[in-house]
């Protein structure tokens, strides 16, 4: 009973991690780019379920020429240069349009790029193999 048990909370956590991606989307949308409507605290946004062809979360967090940090985060793709890191993964990109200090992170687990939550399945799955291995 127990290899069952097993088994079945093994497929419950591979079907669900296996479903398209929910991440936060929250877009930094004021004309001058100056929002920080997006920040931790401020609100992370909607919980969106991006499209099959989004295979990460990212959050971008960059400085404008008033020195105010803008947040964005979103749906996405894994850029090639990050095809061989293991992710969760950072870089910096390069300023452009007035901005500086862009760092942009990626992530492939329900809303990872929030703050650092931990998936709600993943919590489960781990919490059942604990309270499996107890009994």
């Amino acid at each position: 009973m127990k290899g069952f048990f097993a088994t079945f909370l093994l497929f419950v956590y591979l079907f669900q991690t296996g479903q398209s991606l929910n991440c936060y989307k929250c877009l930094a949308a004021s004309s001058s780019g100056a929002s920080t409507a997006c920040s931790q605290g401020q609100g992370l946004g909607s919980l969106e379920l991006c499209n099959g062809q989004d295979d990460v979360c990212y959050k971008e967090s960059k400085e404008n020429s008033d020195g105010v940090t803008i947040v964005t985060r979103n749906c996405g793709r894994l850029p090639n240069a990050a095809l061989n890191e293991p992710l969760p993964f950072c870089k910096d990109v390069e300023d452009s349009e007035g901005f500086i200090d862009i760092k942009r992170c990626y992530c492939q687990k329900d809303d990872c790029n929030a703050a650092s939550t931990a998936s709600l399945a993943s919590v489960l799955f781990m919490t059942s193999i604990f309270a499996y291995f107890l009994a």
